[in-house]
């Protein structure tokens, strides 16, 4: 087996792996093979890797008579609960073809979704700049009862996406993804909050100018300053960061993305009129991981007080002029 220089491995041979408790599923990368065995070895689950030729079928054609699948089967009491209806396609599940949807499932709950527009939901809620291990589907139970499945959980990945469908590929690229762009945002963050923390409370500042929104007399000047202002971009502008404009804008978001370019799909995909407090301040909270408690700490109070004050002096030297 070799490897190609993006990291695919190729050849005649693939790798599986299984655990307790779960079903075989096929890695595609060294880094995804490194992230499974870790995931793993974290949780003190015993790991067995196969390696055989791409022309034989996978370890397992159905899962392991001690995975998810055989647990919601046979375990007694509460009955299990199912949709009915897809809640992407709005088919009835009874006419989908079995091969081309995923059965997911966590503890008692089963959804069966079409898997070519799962892999469309998940694609479109990461152009949205929504981390995919953040995201939830709801449906409706055969008692007509709502039902949910969190995606945050790794391990319903590995047992109900990656594997036994005719979009598993794309659901482990999309995994993957996921995983390497939140590790890469998880350390950005970190560093903004830690050695940049200059510019987080810069960020603090002007999230808080997006929640008062322009109504606000002080805040309406500050963003009609800003939109004379032909560098600035959705409103981020040298006002708020000073020399960080440029380190905001390309600041890694939870899906890959970086915050210009979701703002500028927001704004090209927006239904209506964009409002700061409604549209721009939930979309910067959210991408930095913003608590609105911090809004009532003493240290960010005085760098807002600060900031407005130093707004007031630029604001009377230009009016001077």
């Amino acid at each position: 087996m070799s490897q190609k220089s993006g990291g695919e491995l190729v050849d005649d041979n693939a790798i599986y792996v299984g655990a307790e408790n779960m079903a075989y599923f096929r890695v595609d990368s060294p880094d995804m093979l490194d992230f499974v065995l870790k995931y793993h070895s974290k949780n003190e689950s015993s790991t067995t890797i196969i390696v055989r030729a791409i022309s034989r079928a996978s370890p397992n054609t159905s899962p392991l008579r001690n995975s998810a699948a055989a647990r919601l089967a046979d375990s007694p009491g509460t009955p299990p609960q199912f949709n009915v209806v897809d809640p992407l396609t709005l088919e009835r599940v009874e006419d989908l073809v079995a091969k081309e949807t995923v059965r997911l499932r966590a503890e008692r709950v089963q959804i069966t979704v079409d898997a070519s527009n799962l892999v469309q939901f998940l694609r479109h809620a990461e152009n949205d700049g929504k981390s995919i291990f953040r995201l939830s589907l709801a449906a409706s139970d055969q008692h007509s009862e709502d039902i949910t499945i969190d995606f945050a959980q790794h391990e319903l990945w590995f047992r109900c996406l990656c594997r036994g469908n005719d979009e598993a590929q794309r659901f482990r690229q999309i995994f993957m993804h996921g995983v390497k762009s939140m590790e890469i945002h998880k350390e950005s963050l970190s560093t903004l909050k830690g050695t940049r923390s200059d510019v987080w409370y810069k960020l603090l500042c002007f999230a808080r100018d997006l929640e008062r929104g322009p109504d606000q007399p002080q805040v309406g000047q500050r963003f009609n300053a800003i939109e004379l202002d032909p560098d600035q971009c959705f409103l981020i502008s040298e006002l708020h960061f000073g020399n960080d404009v440029s380190y905001i804008l390309n600041f890694p978001g939870q899906t890959g993305r970086c915050l210009q370019e979701v703002l500028q799909h927001t704004v090209e995909n927006a239904q209506g009129p964009i409002c700061t407090a409604h549209t721009l301040f939930p979309l910067i909270t959210r991408f930095f991981g913003i608590d609105r408690t911090t809004f009532h700490d003493r240290r960010f109070k005085d760098e807002y007080s600060a900031f407005e004050k130093e707004w007031k002096k630029r604001a009377k030297k230009s009016g001077r002029r």
